[in-house]
């Protein structure tokens, strides 16, 4: 049955993937089948803030709060656009806000890191930990909770959390990916050339995984070794 929940397992399963894109017009079909569908509308918001389009993502935001008034994940994610498009002092006030709502969600605590790592690095690390400990989407949380940390420069935190996640999510082409990323900025580059030749390997065609694989220095030959060979066979 191809419902609103169908179009959202999909959403899913190709943000995992890392196509952003494809992830977009399901959640969007999703939509279509229910427009009352919160997480729809949340993980619409989501993907336009991972593909970094900060303006659309603030204006979805205020149509979403025209059906959810008030709630506080849409004022997280819209605190979040807007903290990246520099209004940050109108980010932290909406991210306030949001943490004052009665629902506590891991899209606010993780929108709340994202204000906070700049001037506090350890109050980040901590809502990571509520967000992981209220969420209901797992793998979501924790692939969106690496991809904060990557952009902070907090590579570390990031790799823990994904290589946790691959090993529950073995098929997950954007968190090898990002942990190649994490892993290819603490040196680790043996490591960081075995997963992005699982990511390569999951989706072959991607140009950002090939293109990170190529400059990792090694072509693929279609083999996999070490930690992926571990997840993959598990």
């Amino acid at each position: 049955i191809r419902d609103a929940g169908f179009y959202l397992e999909q959403a899913r399963l190709q943000e995992l993937r890392g196509d952003l894109e494809s992830a977009m017009q399901s959640c969007s079909a999703a939509l279509g089948e229910d427009p009352m569908r919160l997480d729809a509308w949340l993980g619409q918001l989501w993907l336009l803030y991972e593909l970094e389009e900060f303006r659309e993502a603030d204006m979805w935001a205020g149509k979403a709060l025209g059906q959810f008034p008030d709630n506080p994940s849409i004022l997280a994610l819209r605190g979040a656009a807007r903290y990246r498009m520099g209004f940050k002092n109108e980010a932290r006030d909406l991210s306030d806000t949001a943490l004052e709502g009665r629902d506590e969600t891991d899209t606010v605590w993780l929108c709340r890191a994202e204000v906070m790592f700049e001037s506090s690095r350890a109050a980040a690390e901590q809502c990571f930990v509520h967000a992981r400990r209220v969420s209901r989407t797992p793998a979501l949380t924790q692939l969106r909770l690496a991809g904060i940390c990557v952009r902070h420069g907090c590579s570390r935190v990031a790799m823990e959390q994904l290589e946790e996640l691959v090993v529950r999510e073995s098929k997950a082409a954007r968190a090898w990916y990002l942990l190649g990323v994490a892993q290819e900025s603490l040196g680790l580059l043996r490591q960081a050339k075995t997963s992005f030749e699982a990511a390569v390997q999951l989706v072959p065609g991607d140009p950002t995984y090939v293109a990170a694989l190529r400059s990792a220095g090694v072509g693929f030959g279609g083999k996999i070794s070490g930690f992926v060979r571990r997840v993959f066979n598990r």
